[in-house]
């Protein structure tokens, strides 16, 4: 009799470990699958409009690189994404690299801030790298995600460069975020 009493108890007891550990297995896929969904939509995604506007821009301009909106309010956390188009007229290797630094903050007065430009930038990229060919064209995101403890109401403006392999290509670019 203690024998069938330990054996059901044994099963029991795996019974409700497998049970926890799917619960565990479920709870783990799905805190993954939020992560990187998440990942995923920060990564950039420029509006259809955007990407149209933009195209058209690069076919019939003689620029090299467009950035079509540089102004942009975020909230603090969330992430703004500014399109570049990028036109390959001349860079025979064809590798452009997207460099993203801070340059200043002003106050809501527009005043010229203090900022620490080593916590700005851990809301940028520092460096992306994009294969274009010859004559071709592409549009690709910069990201800026001010902090959680961003200023309300200052102004960040950032350089953007473009690079054919170390070498500028185009104007260098500032763009502009606004912490709502």
């Amino acid at each position: 009799m203690k024998h069938k009493k330990a054996a059901i108890e044994l099963s029991v007891n795996f019974i409700v470990f497998i049970t926890i550990a799917v619960v565990i297995l479920i709870l783990g896929i799905f805190i993954f699958t939020q992560i990187f969904g998440e990942g995923e939509e920060i990564t950039g995604k420029i509006s259809e409009d955007v990407q149209q506007r933009l195209n058209t821009l690069l076919i019939t301009g003689r620029e090299k690189v467009i950035i079509p909106s540089t102004f942009k309010t975020v909230q603090r956390g969330d992430v703004a994404i500014y399109a570049i188009g990028i036109k390959n007229k001349d860079c025979a290797s064809g590798e452009f690299k997207v460099r993203t630094e801070f340059d200043i903050a002003v106050d809501a007065q527009n005043n010229l801030v203090p900022a620490n430009a080593a916590e700005i930038s851990t809301w940028y990229f520092d460096e992306s790298t994009y294969q274009i060919g010859q004559n071709d064209k592409k549009i690709v995101p910069v990201l800026i995600r001010p902090d959680v403890g961003a200023v309300s109401g200052w102004t960040f403006s950032f350089n953007v460069e473009v690079l054919c392999g170390s070498t500028r290509y185009g104007p260098l670019h500032k763009i502009y975020t606004v912490v709502d």
